[in-house]
């Protein structure tokens, strides 16, 4: 995927941190507290940002048959009640999305129409009863045992980011990193774009993702998932807007914002925010405590700076900087496939 040939000796190939040393020496380390689960509740995270006075997406309630619940406490659970939501909130979209997803599966949106005394949902331009429109989402699906369905105002993006793709919210993921004095720092970060008439961006659901510098918001070359790896675009595949020298609206502000809302999480080092910019500035709209990391290095440079290598090296975490011995490879082979043997004890 990152573009060097197998068993290269190339010395880039160290900066590029595998899913596998991920798993086993990033994130024990580095999110090791309950916090962590927040981030995968969307329910209980909205919850947290607004009472922490984060400017986010806006959420009238959670949909469910047996629990649903608005944002002013009465039942949401049945059509009839999603309809009286409609018509005191009278929202222009409206986007439902899993409690408990990710990955934009399952994410959709309606247009309400109000005619008379009627209200209508609007999907792809065929208008629907609201039954009827209810009935496209599975309401009793859950992910990760995690219940509902979040209902939200859609985020109507900043002028300059439609020119990119505008059937999509295209969203920004910085990656927040709390060091060991507590300070904030964003070590990373996307623009993930969306294709034409697509409502998401993920890079994982055929959206583009260009790299971003840190430092001023202007993005870098864009990069397409494929079946043999990476195709990289210079411009968005379908707009045909140009990516590299893409300012990005507010990118000072967004940056302020993760770092307020990162420093909440006090037990949970390394965070990917999703951010999206709107004509008044940014709104967080998620977080996600296993952040993607392979649309992270697919432009070619690898997670491990020197700079990260530092900060990890403060709480114990360290990757090699230099390829292992012969001895040193075997004795790993062997000790990852006698784990791979090893009976699973019951329950796991």
């Amino acid at each position: 995927m990152y573009g060097f040939e197998y068993g290269t000796k190339d010395r880039r190939v160290l900066d590029f941190l595998s899913i596998q040393r991920q798993n086993e020496l990033y994130w024990p380390v580095l999110q090791p507290s309950v916090q962590r689960h927040y981030t995968a509740d969307k329910w209980m995270l909205d919850c947290f940002m607004r009472a922490a006075s984060v400017r986010t997406a806006e959420t009238y309630g959670l949909l469910h048959p047996d629990f649903g619940v608005t944002r002013e406490h009465e039942s949401l659970q049945t059509a009839e009640d999603f309809r009286r939501l409609l018509w005191r909130h009278r929202p222009r979209s409206l986007i439902m999305k899993p409690r408990g997803g990710g990955g934009g599966n399952l994410v959709f949106r309606f247009d309400p129409v109000f005619d008379g005394e009627s209200v209508w949902l609007e999907a792809s331009g065929v208008r629907l009863e609201v039954e009827e429109a209810l009935q496209r989402v599975p309401l009793r699906a859950c992910s990760n045992e995690i219940h509902g369905w979040l209902i939200q105002e859609r985020v109507i993006q900043h002028a300059e980011l439609d020119r990119l793709n505008a059937s999509s919210l295209n969203t920004a993921r910085l990656i927040s990193f709390l060091t060991k004095k507590g300070d904030c720092q964003i070590q990373a970060a996307i623009m993930r774009i969306g294709r034409q008439g697509k409502v998401i961006d993920n890079w994982s659901r055929g959206g583009v993702a260009a790299a971003v510098d840190v430092e001023t918001g202007i993005l870098g070359s864009g990069v397409l998932k494929a079946e043999d790896g990476v195709h990289l675009v210079e411009s968005h595949p379908d707009s045909g807007e140009r990516l590299a020298g893409f300012q990005v609206p507010f990118w000072r502000e967004s940056v302020e914002l993760v770092g307020q809302m990162a420093r909440h999480f006090s037990g949970v080092k390394s965070i990917g925010w999703d951010v999206a910019i709107t004509p008044e500035g940014p709104v967080l709209i998620e977080g996600n405590n296993r952040w993607g990391l392979r649309s992270l290095q697919a432009h070619g440079k690898g997670y491990l700076s020197k700079e990260v290598r530092r900060e990890l090296k403060r709480y114990g975490v360290e990757f090699p900087t230099r390829w292992p011995s012969l001895g040193a490879s075997l004795r790993r082979m062997a000790w990852d496939r006698l784990n791979k043997l090893r009976p699973k004890p019951e329950g796991t």
